[in-house]
C-alpha cells in the first residue's frame, strides 16, 4: 500500500530505478523526468544535506546551510508527518493547493502530522530556501446522505447560495486576499461590479446593488458586527475575512473561475 510520494529536489543521487532500499522506492529521474520517492505505512525516511543513515533512502538537499541531517519524514496511514532535528531554525509545509495556507514546524519538533494532500516542504538555506514537494492519497470524506437523527434538523450557521449574485460578489471581494493572503487591499465597489460585469448573470450590475449585496452578507448571512462606525469599509473588510476564513468564497463548485 502505497501512502506519499516525495518528489525529489534536483540534483538527486542517481538512484536503481525501482529498487528497494531500507525505506521507500525510487522511481523515475530519467529524461527530464523529477525522481519519485514512493512510501508505504510505516516507511520512514530523512531529509538533509546527507549522506544517508546507514544506506537508507534518504531526500538530499545540496546546501551548506542545510544540517546533513536535517529532518525526517513519516508515513501513516492516509498522511505523514514531518519531524525538525534543527536546534534553531523552524520549516515551512505549504498548501499547494490552499491561498497560501501554511504551518510551521518548529526547532526540536517530532512527528508534526500534516494534513494538506499535496505539499511543499521549506528550508532556510544559503542559497535563499531548498524544497522538496510530498503528494499524500486524496482524503477520505463522508457520503453525501446525511444519517437520520432524531430531534429537531441542525441549522447551516453560514447557509450560503453558490449560485446566487451575493455569492459572486463575496468571491470578487475575497478574492485578491485568496490570490496572495499578504495583500490587504480591498477591492473597491467599482472593482468588484468590473470583475464581475463578464457573466451573463451580471451583466446589469451596478454600484448600488453590490453595496447591498455585501450589506445582505454583513448582516444576514456572516452576522458581523452591526455597530461599526464607518460602516461601508468595515463590512467590505470584514465579510472579505469572514469568506477567506471559512473558506466559502473558494472551496465550493460555485465559483466563476479559477485563474
Amino acid at each position: 500500500m502505497e501512502t506519499i510520494i516525495v518528489q525529489l529536489p534536483d540534483p538527486v543521487r542517481p538512484p536503481e530505478s525501482g529498487t528497494r532500499a531500507e525505506t521507500g522506492t525510487r522511481t523515475g529521474g530519467g529524461a527530464g523526468k523529477p525522481a519519485l520517492l514512493h512510501l508505504g505505512p510505516g516507511d520512514v525516511v530523512d531529509f538533509g544535506r546527507g549522506p544517508a543513515v546507514a544506506g537508507g533512502a534518504s531526500i538530499t538537499l545540496a546546501d551548506p546551510g542545510i544540517s546533513r541531517r536535517a529532518g525526517q519524514l513519516e508515513a501513516a496511514g492516509d498522511y505523514w508527518r514531518l519531524s525538525n532535528f534543527s536546534r534553531s531554525v523552524s520549516y515551512v509545509v505549504e498548501n499547494l493547493e490552499g491561498a497560501g495556507e501554511y504551518i510551521t514546524v518548529a526547532p526540536g519538533r517530532l512527528g508534526a502530522p500534516v494534513p494538506f494532500e499535496f505539499s511543499r516542504v521549506v528550508l532556510p538555506a544559503l542559497t535563499g530556501t531548498a524544497a522538496f514537494k510530498v503528494f499524500a492519497p486524496q482524503h477520505a470524506y463522508l457520503g453525501e446522505r446525511s444519517a437520520h437523527g432524531i430531534g429537531e434538523q441542525t441549522i447551516h450557521p453560514f447557509a450560503l447560495d453558490p449560485t446566487s449574485k451575493y455569492f459572486l460578489v463575496l468571491v470578487a471581494l475575497c478574492e485578491p486576499l485568496l490570490r496572495d493572503p499578504s495583500d490587504s487591499a480591498l477591492p473597491g465597489v467599482g472593482e468588484i461590479v468590473e470583475r464581475l460585469r463578464p457573466l451573463e448573470s451580471c451583466r446589469d450590475l451596478t454600484r448600488f446593488a453590490v453595496n447591498y449585496h455585501i450589506d445582505y452578507l454583513a448582516f444576514a448571512k456572516l452576522r458581523l458586527d452591526p455597530t461599526a462606525t464607518d460602516a461601508v469599509v468595515y463590512h467590505r473588510r470584514a465579510a472579505s475575512r469572514a469568506g477567506h476564513r471559512l473558506g466559502e468564497a473558494w472551496r465550493r463548485r460555485g465559483c466563476p473561475w479559477r485563474h
